[in-house]
């Protein structure tokens, strides 16, 4: 039986998810989907996919020539001469380069309403979503067991946020500590809004999208709203 690409494309990917494969490899979820599924990369993904396993097209592609790429595949074959023994390093693992992502647990089916709120019924995290550590840590200051992602339904926040964005929630900040957007529940609603400080006690929220009215929080109301965290980063399809 003929081995196909997605089947070599799961040898390579081991125990990767398809997040973390994708993310590995700078290819997108739906194309490593499609990959998976027998599909053929074109030549750009294929290039990446080869490039971060060290494979050659050849072999990713068709399964014939050399597997791993080596510059003296082009080289003349020089006349032996005695040699000591060269020290080669220690391949690295997938685990050793996956020590350089953090992941951050995604809910597909949790959406923050950037217009008149939504109840959401499900908060069971069912997606990983793969950060290089250095931005999200180091330079970001995110702590992923605190951190969250969600989508985004609703037009109130356009241009800022449209309805499909995926948002990642630092759930360490429920204090309004700053002028920032937010997601909160207030009453059976999960909004996610700008929140801006209008007195020593009342919060104006504000809806982006000059259409809606900005709405103020008074500290009566305080008492059905619950702030999930403030939003740090956000994704988008083209």
């Amino acid at each position: 039986m003929s081995v196909s690409i997605a089947d070599r494309l799961q040898t390579l990917a081991g125990n990767m998810t398809g997040v973390i494969l994708a993310s590995f490899c700078n290819v997108s979820v739906g194309s490593i989907s499609k990959y998976m599924k027998g599909g053929t990369p074109d030549v750009e993904n294929a290039i990446k996919i080869a490039r971060a396993f060290n494979v050659t097209l050849d072999w990713l592609l068709t399964g014939n020539g050399p597997k791993t790429w080596n510059k003296s595949h082009l080289q003349p074959k020089p006349t032996p001469q005695p040699q000591p023994e060269p020290q080669q390093p220690a391949p690295c693992s997938h685990e050793s380069l996956l020590e350089d992502y953090v992941f951050i647990p995604g809910y597909s089916m949790v959406t923050a309403t950037a217009g008149g709120g939504a109840i959401n019924d499900s908060e069971v995290a069912d997606e990983q979503y793969a950060f290089r550590r250095e931005w999200a840590v180091s330079d970001a200051g995110i702590d992923p067991d605190r951190s969250a992602i969600i989508r985004v339904d609703g037009d109130s926040m356009e241009p800022t946020l449209s309805r499909g964005d995926v948002i990642l929630i630092d759930c360490r900040d429920t204090s309004f500590s700053r002028d920032a957007i937010y997601v909160f529940q207030w009453d059976d609603g999960l909004f996610v809004k700008r929140i801006q400080r209008a007195t020593n006690s009342c919060f104006d929220v504000i809806s982006d999208n000059p259409v809606y009215d900005k709405k103020t929080i008074h500290p009566a109301e305080l008492d059905n709203f619950r702030v999930v965290g403030r939003v740090m980063w956000v994704g988008r399809r083209m």
